[in-house]
């Protein structure tokens, strides 16, 4: 992140989200200044990204188990 987007940004939301269960297990925002709406969209992008991230692995894991029984034949 450029020093210009840091300046841009209106808080920091970390979040730990379970994608089968859809529930967030834990959540961290850095800023005391995050309006609502601010921080309704960081809380929509990080479950849209956690959610990326769970189909690529998931997707992973998929393939390589695929993998290991096509080359165990």
């Amino acid at each position: 992140m450029t020093h210009q987007e840091q300046n841009n940004c209106n808080g920091e939301l970390t979040i730990s989200y379970q994608p089968k269960t859809e529930k967030i297990v834990f959540m961290e925002l850095k800023s005391s200044k995050t309006t609502k709406a601010d921080f309704d969209k960081l809380l929509e992008v990080n479950i849209l990204g956690c959610k990326a991230i769970y189909d690529v692995l998931k997707q992973f894991i998929t393939d390589h188990a695929v993998q290991k029984l096509v080359c165990s034949k």
